[in-house]
């Protein structure tokens, strides 16, 4: 994919951070949508609908729409949770076309994601509890933070795996890690404490996110 397009991908999604900061929801009628547009058409253009790269194709397509879901009323937070968490499983089965045998380099990426997860969801989870209807919200929450968790340490063994170069797999990396950020910054906003800038970082860390996971799965894809 030409840089041209990560320019003019990066370009909106700055006007929509200008958007949120603004707040000026009308902005975003365009702005939201936009970033994710260039980017799943600089994917097709670099042909990149082929095997195990397509997997990242419909995860960008179901990221889409759940930009989408999340732009319309209350009603529809769930449609865009679903679509987003299909999108993170798609780039969980992208990233992990192979079984991996387990070894040592393993533990210390288990044991400190295990170690996030459960002082983050303990937390979330006291808050969502403490809403109205909060047990209906809980499993399908406890699901999410899961899948997330799952595909930021499957971009991690994308380290281990021979047939990824250390710059396809340090790209994939730091965009999964923007990804799982935006996501568990979106979660304390609307459950617990709201986060400083909390919006304009849940929407820029999960633009720069999507783009990284682009670049690396392309940068690969360019060296086979």
């Amino acid at each position: 994919m030409h840089w041209g397009w990560y320019a003019g991908a990066l370009t909106l999604a700055a006007a929509d951070w200008l958007a949120v900061g603004l707040n000026r929801p009308r902005w975003r009628i365009f702005t939201k949508p936009a970033p994710m547009l260039v980017l799943i058409t600089g994917f097709s253009l670099a042909s990149a609908w082929q095997g195990w790269s397509s997997w990242f194709g419909f995860g960008l397509v179901l990221s889409l729409a759940g930009d989408i879901f999340l732009m319309l009323p209350p009603s529809f937070f769930p449609a865009g949770l679903t679509a987003f968490l299909l999108a993170h499983i798609f780039y969980i089965v992208g990233f992990n076309p192979s079984f991996l045998l387990p070894d040592w380099q393993f533990v210390l990426p288990v044991l400190g994601l295990i170690l996030l997860d459960s002082l983050g969801y303990r937390r979330l989870r006291q808050a969502i509890l403490k809403r109205p209807h909060g047990h209906w919200i809980r499993f399908p929450m406890l699901v999410y933070v899961v899948v997330i968790s799952l595909m930021l340490f499957s971009s991690l063994l994308t380290w281990l795996r021979p047939d990824w170069s250390y710059e396809s797999a340090g790209m994939v990396s730091v965009g999964a890690l923007l990804f799982y950020i935006s996501d568990t910054v979106l979660a304390y906003n609307r459950f617990c404490t709201p986060v400083r800038f909390g919006r304009v970082i849940v929407i820029a860390s999960y633009h720069l996110g999507q783009a990284a996971i682009t670049a690396g799965v392309l940068h690969r894809l360019a060296q086979l």
